[in-house]
Order: structure tokens, then sequence, then C-alpha cells
């Protein structure tokens, strides 16, 4: 399949089934996903995978007031326009997906630990 013929078959989903996904499919996805390029191929992020229905509505729900409070900020935002669906307690931004994939950086002790360290000099 080339890349056009891809974006012609492509479809979002809105509604997952509630069907459980094994971790070697995800572990799967996830190196597949590695391959991507990335600057100077250091990779360098780190994967969290969800699968807990009660955290990830607990995310949900925090996604939403997070998101919520950004309309109340700004309500001229284009993301106003979710607004009424935001409100709604049973919406899942997460349309009720089996699991959650966090991708997060990685960042190296070397280069946290002399920043924490100043942060701290300079708020004493």
């Amino acid at each position: 399949m080339d890349f056009r013929e891809l974006l012609k078959v492509r479809r979002s989903i809105r509604e997952f089934e509630a069907k459980d996904i094994s971790l070697p499919l995800i572990q799967e996805i996830i190196a597949d996903g590695c391959e991507a390029p990335n600057g100077g191929n250091r990779q360098p992020w780190v994967f969290i995978v969800i699968t807990n229905n009660d955290m990830m509505k607990r995310l949900s729900d925090e996604s939403k007031k997070n998101i919520l409070q950004e309309i109340d900020r700004n309500p001229t935002s284009t993301l106003a326009l979710y607004k009424p669906i935001l409100q709604d307690p049973g919406f899942n931004v997460f349309y009720n997906a089996p699991c959650l994939i966090y991708i997060a950086l990685q960042v190296p002790v070397m280069f946290t630990q002399p920043l924490w360290t100043a942060h701290l000099l300079r708020a004493t």
C-alpha cells in the first residue's frame, strides 16, 4: 500500500469495542513506532501503557477538566466548540479505548541534576 492509498483508507475511531489487547501486540505496536525517525536517532522516550479502566476514566476526567478551564480562560478559543461534549460526564476523551500509550521524554539524570540544583540555589 502506498502513502496516497493509506490516506484514502484511513479512518477515525469514535468508539472502541470492549476487547482486551494482548501485551505482545502492544509491544509490537511500540516497537514499530520506534522505527520512526527521531532527532539524532537518540530515541529519548519512555512508554507508559495503561490498561486499567478506572485509571483511564480518571485521566479522561482530568483532561476534560483542564480543557474546560482553558476554554474559560480563553472563550474565543477553537476549543470552545467542544465545551458541550466535554461537560458530559459520560463522555470519555479516549473514546473508551482498551488501552492508552503515553509517550514521554526520558531525561537522563546527568541533565536533570545540575538544572535542579541550579534551580534550588536560585530560589534561596
